[in-house]
């Protein structure tokens, strides 16, 4: 679902032939395991064969609702969050390589790197946790639709300084 070419925008990524590859292992490893976390076993297995048919295409692209408690819950779509959460650990872990002499951090002669608070990373995080939690808030209502729901919760990041 989610490609290298979706890190533009709110998501742009430095992408070239030496940052393709890891952004790829991110994708292979981030992906699945949030979306699996969203919809549990059964239910992902029965959504990543055609995301886009009935019931599933309610839940993958972005949608507004209302709860039947009132609240009003909005989703920027499974894509995007599949994208903010695997943005999240990219920029975070590519802020550090290893090396033989241990983890060590970049360093740039004409610019200073930006913490993780400071690129946004887990501003994007906590997005694509309030869509997760919509779309499960969704689910939630029409478990009719989706009986082998057995999604988990998913908390935000609360930054430190």
């Amino acid at each position: 679902m989610v490609t290298v070419g979706d890190f533009i925008g709110k998501y742009e990524s430095a992408v070239n032939d030496f940052t393709q590859a890891k952004i790829l292992l991110y994708i292979q490893k981030y992906e699945k395991h949030y979306a699996l976390k969203l919809l549990g076993v059964d239910l992902y297995n029965l959504w990543v064969v055609n995301p886009l048919i009935p019931p599933f295409d309610a839940i993958t692209n972005p949608f507004v609702f209302q709860s039947s408690c009132g609240t009003i819950h909005e989703s920027i779509g499974i894509k995007d969050m599949l994208t903010g959460f695997i943005y999240f650990h990219l920029v975070n872990d590519i802020r550090s390589q290893q090396t033989l002499g241990g983890s060590v951090s970049k360093a740039n002669e004409n610019s200073m790197q930006n913490t993780s608070i400071q690129s946004g990373a887990w501003e994007r995080f906590n997005s694509s946790v309030y869509t997760y939690e919509a779309i499960q808030a969704f689910i939630c209502e029409h478990l009719t639709d989706y009986p082998t729901f057995k999604g988990v919760e998913q908390d935000i990041i609360i930054p430190y300084f």
